[in-house]
């Protein structure tokens, strides 16, 4: 009788301890998902202001065949002359290439791919990323379907709206987490993971992770250095 009631005491322990609450989610799942990966308005907002860049390129990339006979119609252009104001875009390009990995070190980390990388959850970020060659197609495709019904000017204006809602919202979005952590803003650096990741996450461990992973960086390059420095000694001698 006494291994019954000890038994059954057991199993209300039990039965208590995962209650669920008053919203019907048991209790310990609701702190487990606290400290997992979340999906926030404003990560999602932040990924769409800057996947809206691969629009405007996708946009930029196939204009300038639905609007080929109109401009040189207009502009009175050879097919030489229309050849290199198509393949401006390619210059524009391998210059960007040259400039914008400096330039993302210096002015903060808001250019695509390298920013949606680092405000997604390491879980969701093969998702997150997907929609940068999602939006750079559908920009490509757009210009296409609309491109042929409406004048090269017109086409144009339309390509650049998205181009200043762009500019305009990147004042709202949070500068990415990881490059704060880089150049020593600490306090930022928790205000933005935090506002990425919802006000009741538990932001410690990735925190503390990402903390982790840059001083392995300053170590792995101090090390480096110090090869090559020794290897150039080595060669004097």
């Amino acid at each position: 009788m006494e291994g019954q009631n000890l038994k059954g005491g057991g199993l209300q322990a039990t039965l208590l301890e995962s209650k669920p609450d008053a919203t019907g989610i048991d209790c310990d799942n609701k702190l487990t998902r606290r400290h997992g990966s979340s999906v926030t308005a404003v990560l999602v907002f932040s990924t769409l202001v800057a996947v809206c860049g691969f629009f405007c390129y996708g946009f930029a990339v196939g204009y300038s065949s639905p609007v080929e006979s109109g401009i040189m119609e207009d502009l009175g252009l050879s097919i030489a002359a229309y050849s290199v104001f198509g393949s401006v875009m390619t210059v524009g390009g391998m210059i960007g290439a040259i400039l914008s990995g400096r330039i993302a070190d210096i002015l903060g980390r808001r250019l695509v791919p390298v920013y949606v990388a680092e405000i997604t959850p390491k879980d969701l970020r093969g998702v997150f990323t997907a929609f940068i060659q999602l939006m750079s197609t559908f920009g490509f495709s757009i210009v296409f379907f609309i491109g042929n019904d409406i004048s090269w000017r017109t086409l144009a204006l339309l390509g650049a709206i998205p181009c200043l809602l762009q500019i305009i919202t990147l004042f709202f979005i949070p500068e990415s987490p990881r490059w704060l952590v880089k150049v020593g803003r600490e306090k930022e650096f928790e205000m933005a993971l935090q506002s990425l990741r919802g006000e009741i996450a538990d932001i410690s461990q990735e925190a503390a992770d990402i903390r982790v992973y840059f001083r392995f960086i300053i170590v792995e390059k101090g090390l480096e250095i110090v090869h090559k420095i020794n290897k150039a000694n080595s060669h004097l001698v």
